[in-house]
């Protein structure tokens, strides 16, 4: 991971220094354990049976979709062997790492928004999955970054509608779970529309989860898995992020004709096509907290992990966040994982919510010793930035101002970002191969007295 403070300001101590270190290594810790490639291998007993069970399938077919698409079709295809008779990627640009995966159809595909590359490996998918009978068994491999990849827009919708509408979703600061539940219904994919259209085919489906909750019928929004919100769900997340001009006229028409019962709802629990269907989380932001809390205790720290995600605007939490680490007894870890959501508007710097929480946590720490506080996206990147987020300590606003910058400035204007890169905090491990939303570490060590 390429990191490390630049030599400007005041010098650091000991103390600071080991603080850093071990924050950046705790957060290696997490993002380790829950590798996407790994975390499927890890599913073997789940997959194995419907390969040998009483009526093997006579056709194999592999999907994998989302920022970790990659390292999991290479552990699906390794599942499978030579069962495997074909497969496909759809991939987030910027986030395929290591190998292709052999007999597996790779496309790369937009993001944060869908584009054509994502239409067309759509149809790809779709036509290949036109003849799957109920003698197929489809094993997939879902996570964050496929509502993007996965993309075909719903009758009557074009791509441009929903590119825009996205757009002003996310410069609203529109929660993931709003989101992907609007996503579900401009969709002809997504919501459980899949599995609509592959049934009666027997379908397995391993889930990265990045949505708070872990519910699975939000993440990449659900492609197979039911439905639980309809039309009027829809409407008032229009109401509460959105000005009547932000919605598309088609989209408009859409949403008239949802609610007025004229569009058939996409497919909800007790739907017959779900009976063939097994849908299991094999990695969430749990697990990241987990490795990174035992491996805390395991270094002598006092761990004491927030009991309620992170959530809101990342500067208001990041300032609690550090009044929660400095209560605590010495040497102790704070440790957090959630989605912060930051609202960029249409004039937003770079960076995202996890840089904007990490200079926020740096003006709360400036000038104290033996405090460092990371803050980072575990899929590898943040916002429209090239790293994941930044791990600051209590020189790091000293630094700022030293390159001629004004953190508060930077902050106030969604620039958090810049400001860190000055400073030399920014954290750019590139793509992760995982996705399991946000994870913030703070540790406080104990700092020799000041004479």
């Amino acid at each position: 991971m390429r990191h490390g403070p630049r030599r400007t300001g005041a010098p650091m101590t000991d103390a600071t220094r080991r603080a850093r270190a071990l924050a950046q290594r705790l957060f290696e810790h997490a993002v380790t354990a829950v590798d996407a490639g790994q975390a499927v291998s890890r599913a073997s007993a789940l997959v194995e049976p419907a390969l040998a069970g009483p009526t093997p399938p006579r056709r194999v077919l592999g999907l994998s979709i989302g920022k970790a698409a990659r390292p999991m079709a290479r552990a699906i295809a390794a599942l499978c062997g030579p069962r495997l008779e074909r497969g496909f990627v759809l991939v987030n640009e910027g986030y395929a790492t290591g190998a292709p995966a052999d007999r597996f159809e790779e496309h790369q595909t937009g993001h944060p928004l869908p584009d054509r590359r994502s239409v067309e490996a759509t149809g790809r998918v779709l036509e290949s999955l036109a003849t799957v009978r109920s003698d197929t068994l489809l094993v997939a491999g879902i996570s964050g970054g496929g509502s993007a990849a996965l993309a075909a827009p719903a009758a009557g919708l074009e791509l441009d509608d929903k590119r825009a509408l996205v757009a002003h979703l996310l410069a609203a600061g529109t929660p993931i779970d709003e989101l992907n539940l609007v996503r579900q219904h401009l969709s002809r994919v997504k919501g459980g529309r899949l599995a609509r259209l592959v049934w009666p085919a027997r379908t397995i489906a391993l889930v990265v989860s990045d949505v708070p909750g872990d519910r699975i019928d939000l993440v990449a929004s659900g492609p197979l898995s039911p439905a639980v919100a309809d039309w009027p769900a829809v409407r008032d997340v229009f109401a509460a992020r959105l000005a009547p001009d932000d919605v598309p006229p088609r989209v408009s028409r859409l949403l008239a004709d949802g609610l007025a019962g004229r569009i058939e709802p996409p497919p909800g629990p007790g739907d017959r096509v779900f009976e063939t269907v097994r849908v299991w989380i094999v990695a969430r932001n749990d697990d990241a907290l987990d490795a990174a809390e035992l491996s805390a205790d395991r270094l002598g720290l006092h761990v004491v992990r927030d009991p309620a995600p992170a959530a809101g605007d990342p500067a208001d939490w990041a300032r609690g966040f550090v009044r929660r680490l400095r209560d605590l007894p010495r040497p102790a870890c704070l440790l957090a994982g959630g989605e912060l959501v930051s609202r960029p508007g249409p004039r937003a710097g770079r960076g995202g919510p996890c840089h904007e929480a990490a200079l926020a946590a740096a003006e709360a720490i400036a000038g104290e010793d033996g405090l460092a506080v990371l803050a980072a996206d575990t899929d590898g990147y943040d916002g429209n930035a090239d790293a994941a987020g930044a791990l600051v300590d209590g020189a790091t606003c000293g630094r700022i101002r030293h390159a001629g910058l004004d953190p508060a400035r930077h902050l106030e204007r969604h620039d958090a970002a810049t400001a860190l890169d000055r400073a030399g905090a920014l954290l750019r491990p590139g793509a992760t191969g995982t996705n399991v939303m946000q994870i913030f570490c703070g540790v406080a060590l104990p700092a020799p007295a000041r004479e």
